[in-house]
């Protein structure tokens, strides 16, 4: 099967939680702010320009985000300077708990009238405000010493009527609606908390009141993760700080900040003092180690980076430093830490670490000990034959990781039921296969013996006779329903029979909010090219002319479908959309989908219903989809997707959709669209359907799984074994 060419958007790049708690580090109050000078790298936030609609960099209209000086109690602070363009923001792929939040915002530092800030919060990273992504937004605008204040869950102009009381009219502004704050210093605190069915929102103590079910209908329901972003929506040149932020989501790591913040200035000052003994040394480095400083966010560590690298580079002078005895006492001492380590591993992860130090251990203590005075000969090559017995129990250590992934593996396929199970055994299989080839041959055969029967359990879940099959699709047979996904962030898979493009049927239901997934119908036995280049893989894409009908979840519970019908005469992928429609809908329920059109290419058109709604976006021509797919209305039918979603399929043509019959076209198949298959010129109906109107189907959101990179990773041993007990090739 040819695959299909993905041109993947660009994807933001991941950056951590900002934090708010102490870490006993204060500037003295005399210390003078210089906001244009940055403190240290901010490499956790995501610049993200939104402007004319499209995104881009927001470098390039000047805004950017500055730490500034440590300010008593509150640690990572930051401020966001209003660049001269519109509409950049900063986007922060942490999520906030929703339910109750707070942001406090200085705007002391800005002197021009009408410059505005804005917040948006969304389901996924990058949402933007507007009605089809679902944002929901604060706007900020500055009036002298008055603040107007907009919550939207539409754009940043219009207020949300519902609220109590109702936004009004802002009086320098009459292109916004919201609520005039006064502040003489500056100071804005914008707080949400859930209360019941309502949400108390208040500005600077302010308290308005709006029903819960609005904020759900744009963000969802689960307002324990939601995305936020900052940015501008004005030309001015000014800088916003940020106070403080408050959520649950933080709250238990805020607790940890402090006694880390502790450990590490207790090892610092360990660091700095005399290091003239074995024991000082071992001291001050188990300090290093059990000070967390790992566990710490990212720009955390930065704050601290420069005084962890300084410490261990006196560390390592002073190891240097010592003479051969003293040299050989901190060998003996690193060998019963190695040993540790190795007796405790029960994880890839622990025994990558033990072997990790064992390594720096030969380096440090070893290798690099110097010359070594014939006085200390004998205790020298006895404490290196002593690390050397240790490093020989690495064997031992690796089977028992090995042999606790092969039972974990062992247990979580006894019952997989979805192919988001499906993937998590997967996972596991991977960290079997990280330190299996590592083994020594018997005990390498032992694991395999043990994994054949398990893994003929799980290679006949994945079998789906009749759809093509390569190293990037993963489905889940279910007997009567299959689900597909893929191990790698783009995939699909093709049926090998063509179906009645003009009369077909199905029942399907995705999960996952991130990228899309469509189903296809193909002139080839191929998937369609996804083409998001005027000019890129133009050839390849009109080469295989398709009708498409693309997934996409949207913010809160809606998604949208999206019509292309591709011909051989497009130039751009997105000149082919018909239009999409927007339908109320949660993970698992059900879209019946029913395209129907006569024979005749004289007939009108060929109709699109969703859930008995008929699609009214452009309509397509009976006679187009002939030229698209062949005077015979045959077509290839093929799911594909871009990103973490998944797609269950119930039925096709009415027929369970693992059956060898869902090629043939039932009796009144189409009788369930609700509407006249011939009428679809005259409908001009609003896109947006009322209600999904599905019943909740199997499957769960998988967009926190991460991907493997291959679909069961089968070793030879096992396959051989499988292949021989089952006379058959995998």
């Amino acid at each position: 099967m040819k695959k299909v060419i993905i041109c993947i958007l660009a994807v933001l790049a991941a950056f951590s939680l900002l934090g708010f708690a102490s870490n006993g580090q204060a500037v003295s109050a005399e210390e003078t702010w210089q906001p244009s000078v940055v403190k240290g790298v901010l490499d956790n936030f995501v610049p993200v320009g939104h402007y004319g609609g499209s995104y881009g960099n927001a470098s390039e209209y000047g805004s950017k985000l500055i730490p500034v000086p440590e300010r008593g109690a509150n640690r990572g602070i930051w401020e966001l300077s209003l660049g001269g363009g519109w509409g950049s923001r900063y986007s922060y792929d942490y999520t906030v708990d929703f339910n109750d939040f707070e942001i406090t915002l200085d705007f002391s530092h800005v002197n021009t009238d009408g410059s505005q800030v804005a917040i948006i919060f969304g389901v996924r990273i990058g949402d933007y405000l507007n009605v089809e992504n679902g944002g929901f937004g604060v706007k900020i605008c500055r009036h002298n010493n008055q603040y107007g204040v907009v919550i939207s869950n539409t754009d940043h102009t219009r207020g949300i009527e519902e609220m109590s009381p109702s936004p009004v009219t802002l009086p320098w502004d009459s292109q916004n609606s919201g609520y005039v704050i006064n502040s003489d210093d500056g100071i804005i605190t914008v707080s949400f908390k859930k209360t019941g069915n309502d949400f108390s929102v208040k500005l600077n103590g302010n308290e308005y009141a709006v029903a819960a079910s609005v904020i759900s209908d744009t963000l969802g329901n689960d307002l324990t993760k939601v995305y936020f972003a900052m940015g501008s929506v004005s030309d001015a040149t000014e800088i916003v700080r940020v106070v403080s932020i408050k959520e649950n989501n933080s709250a238990e790591y805020d607790k940890t900040v402090p006694e880390i913040a502790e450990g590490i200035q207790k090892y610092v000052a360990a660091a700095n003092g005399e290091l003239d003994t074995p024991e000082k040394i071992l001291n001050a480095e188990t300090l290093d180690e059990n000070s967390g400083y790992e566990n710490l966010l990212r720009h955390d560590k930065k704050y601290y980076e420069s005084a962890i690298n300084g410490a261990k580079a006196k560390i390592v002078n002073a190891r240097n430093s010592l003479n051969t005895a003293g040299k050989i006492a901190l060998l003996k001492a690193d060998t019963n830490k190695l040993k540790e380590m190795l007796d405790g591993a029960t994880t890839n992860a622990a025994l990558a670490s033990a072997e990790a130090y064992a390594a720096e251990v030969k380096e440090k203590d070893i290798d690099g000990i110097g010359e070594v005075a014939a006085s200390d000969k004998t205790s020298f090559d006895n404490a290196v034959k002593a690390y050397e017995e240790v490093v020989a129990t690495t064997e031992v250590a690796r089977k028992r990781v090995v042999s606790a992934y092969v039972s974990g593996y062992k247990k979580l396929a006894e019952s997989i039921g979805s192919v988001n199970e499906l993937k998590l055994v997967e996972e596991y299989r991977r960290n079997i296969n990280v330190n299996l080839s590592k083994l020594s041959q018997q005990d390498k055969n032992e694991m395999v013996s043990e994994l054949v029967s398990v893994q003929e359990k799980v290679s006949a879940l994945v079998e789906l006779p009749g759809w093509s099959k390569s190293e990037n699709e993963l489905t889940f047979n279910g007997g009567k329903f299959f689900e597909f996904s893929s191990v790698a962030n783009a995939g699909s898979t093709t049926y090998e029979k063509p179906f009645k493009v003009n009369d077909i049927s199905f029942e399907i239901s995705t999960t996952g909010k991130e990228g899309w997934i469509a189903v296809s119908l193909s002139r080839k036995a191929e998937p369609f090219h996804y083409n998001n280049s005027s000019d890129a893989g133009i050839e390849e894409m009109q080469s295989n002319p398709s009708l498409v009908l693309m997934f996409t979840r949207l913010g809160g519970n809606k998604i949208s479908m999206e019509v292309l019908l591709i011909k051989s005469t497009h130039t751009s992928f997105f000149s082919a959309s018909r239009g999409t429609t927007v339908i109320n809908y949660s993970d698992g329920d059900t879209l019946k989908i029913v395209i129907k059109a006569k024979d005749d290419v004289n007939s009108s058109y060929a109709d699109i219903y969703v859930n008995g709604e008929k699609f009214t976006g452009t309509p397509i021509k009976n006679s187009e989809l002939k030229g698209a797919v062949g005077s015979e209305f045959k077509g290839y039918l093929s799911i594909v997707k871009l990103g973490k979603m998944s797609m269950r399929v119930d039925k096709i043509n009415d027929k369970d959709a693992t059956s060898d019959k869902i090629t043939e076209v039932s009796q009144g198949s189409g009788d369930s669209s609700g509407g006249d298959s011939s009428s679809g010129a005259s409908d001009t109906s609003s896109s947006q359907s009322s209600s999904s109107g599905g019943k909740k189907g199997c499957g769960s959101d998988i967009s926190g799984i991460s991907c493997v990179t291959g679909v069961i990773c089968i070793l030879a041993g096992i396959a051989v074994a499988i292949a021989k007990k089952r006379g058959s090739k995998i």
